[in-house]
């Protein structure tokens, strides 16, 4: 089920506390988060996105829904939102591309940081 996220669900999928500020989806059962999608403030002070799904996790459409979703309410909020292609990830850039980011010519840790205004 494709749910709002809570600081609990990011501390769990991430090991992570939950960032300050940030709002998000995840794809949960009574068993297991099977993916979480986001928009937080990084260090920087800059809007990033996230999205993960837990390992060998498919649910491509689902991930889709829910990256619009999140994409639709940063929208919403008047942010600008930052990304990095996970070069792990077959087809990252493509979908980011698809999702409405443009690359840019930053690089962090020598990832090209996407925009999507």
């Amino acid at each position: 089920m494709l749910r709002p996220a809570t600081d609990d669900d990011w501390q769990v999928f991430t090991g992570l506390p939950a960032p300050r500020d940030w709002f998000g989806l995840v794809y949960a059962t009574d068993a297991l988060i099977h993916g979480l999608g986001g928009a937080y403030v990084g260090t920087d002070g800059r809007w990033w996105a996230t999205f993960r799904r837990a390992p060998g996790v498919g649910l491509r459409k689902t991930a889709h829904v829910a990256a619009v979703a999140i994409m639709r309410g940063a929208a919403e909020r008047g942010l600008a939102l930052h990304a990095l292609a996970d070069d792990r990830i077959d087809g990252a850039c493509s979908w980011l591309r698809r999702l409405g980011f443009e690359e840019t010519d930053e690089q962090i840790e020598g990832y090209p940081v996407w925009v999507r205004k």
